[in-house]
């Protein structure tokens, strides 16, 4: 956090993330006992795990063993074994772009063909995802709830008592929305016809996973911007981002991965890519930076 504060870092990668991820391949399974120990641990991972996707270095993304394959894993937890399953994805992805670009380089035809793995491997990512949702704990959905704005923009002068839950919430549906954007990405490499294809819906399609992707992708912008709206502040009439007067500065610096991905995302409403990008000059400016790349 402290070279991120600093701007030390000499490339996109935190120069922590080797380390921390490293070492905690080696504690592995000891470092699953007791609530606190584990808790602590899915916390660290799962940071490292968001760094390591925002700089596309998604090897650093996947979970140890023991990790991925604890039992009775909480919200938490849960969390990291999917952002590690996407980890894996993404790295697909990004070697199948690489290889594409080398036969392009070398004068062959671009591999085409999807990959029916992938596809597969995309449509259980997308099952998780439903699944960590739906048992996400009560009071957590209750601060979702609560945290959508009612009224006119500006109309709370305070954050929430408990911003936390839903910045982690957000940021853990950046990552959803970074997955689904590799996913057309990665389907945009492998057909000439994607439009056509999201237009006729067939369960027996290899390409079933796009089908209500473009729903995915808005309720995690829809999120995103919720927590932005519910922990810094929102956009007044004039076009001007008002920070509540608590603001916690620790939140703004968690959510600039999230608020950048929206502010750049095609699929953002331009009232939510105003918002977060709004949101990231301020946070920026608390930092004594002007530059709001992330």
């Amino acid at each position: 956090m402290f070279i991120d504060l600093s701007n030390e870092r000499k490339n996109s990668l935190n120069a922590h993330i080797p380390g921390i991820h490293a070492l905690m391949q080696l504690r592995g399974v000891a470092s699953l006992r007791g609530k606190y120990g584990r808790v602590l641990l899915a916390w660290a991972f799962m940071r490292s795990q968001i760094q390591a996707i925002a700089s596309n270095d998604f090897g650093y993304g996947c979970l140890p063993a023991p990790l991925s394959t604890m039992e009775n894993p909480d919200s938490v937890c849960r969390a990291g074994i999917v952002i590690s399953m996407i980890s894996k994805f993404c790295e697909s992805v990004k070697n199948l772009k690489e290889h594409m670009q080398f036969q392009v380089l070398n004068g062959y035809a671009p591999t085409t063909k999807p990959s029916y793995e992938l596809l597969e491997q995309a449509g259980s990512i997308m099952n998780h995802i439903d699944s960590w949702h739906a048992r996400l704990p009560r009071h957590w959905k209750a601060k979702l709830k609560d945290a959508t704005p009612g009224g006119l923009p500006g109309e709370r002068v305070s954050a929430s008592e408990d911003s936390w839950t839903t910045c982690f919430v957000a940021i853990i549906s950046a990552t959803h929305l970074f997955f689904y954007l590799q996913f057309l990405e990665y389907c945009e490499c492998v057909t000439p016809s994607l439009e056509a294809l999201k237009a006729l819906p067939d369960e027996n399609s290899v390409y079933y996973p796009l089908y209500g992707i473009g729903g995915r992708i808005q309720d995690s912008v829809n999120i995103i911007c919720l927590s932005v709206s519910y922990a810094l502040g929102s956009v007044n009439v004039h076009g001007d981002f008002e920070p509540f007067h608590d603001t916690k500065h620790g939140i703004g610096y968690n959510l600039l991965w999230p608020m950048s991905l929206v502010a750049n995302c095609q699929f953002s409403m331009t009232e939510q890519a105003r918002l977060c990008q709004r949101a990231l000059e301020y946070t920026w400016s608390t930092m004594g930076r002007v530059d709001n790349s992330s």
